[in-house]
């Protein structure tokens, strides 16, 4: 099929193909606690993602993950009682 490959004048695209790379694991780096990979199965590396609840905070950093709280703690509040 005709098409203009970049840089080029018009003409085929040529493409290639790649042989599968095989890969045999995956590491979490870091120094936090939490294991965002989770499996390899058939050359597929799966991890798992994450959610921010209420009030959370996500950020992404080189090799970690941040999760921190928006909501500021008040040392003034030391006993909190609900009433239902």
């Amino acid at each position: 099929m005709p098409g203009i490959r970049p840089g080029q004048a018009k003409g085929p695209w040529v493409g290639s193909v790649m042989a599968p790379t095989e890969v045999t694991g995956a590491a979490n780096v870091g120094t936090g606690t939490g294991s965002i990979f989770k499996s390899l199965v058939a050359h597929i590396l799966n991890f798992r993602t994450l959610l921010a609840g209420n009030g959370i905070d996500i950020t992404t950093g080189t090799d970690e993950v941040t999760i921190s709280s928006k909501l500021v703690y008040d040392s003034d509040f030391k006993d909190l009682t609900y009433n239902i």
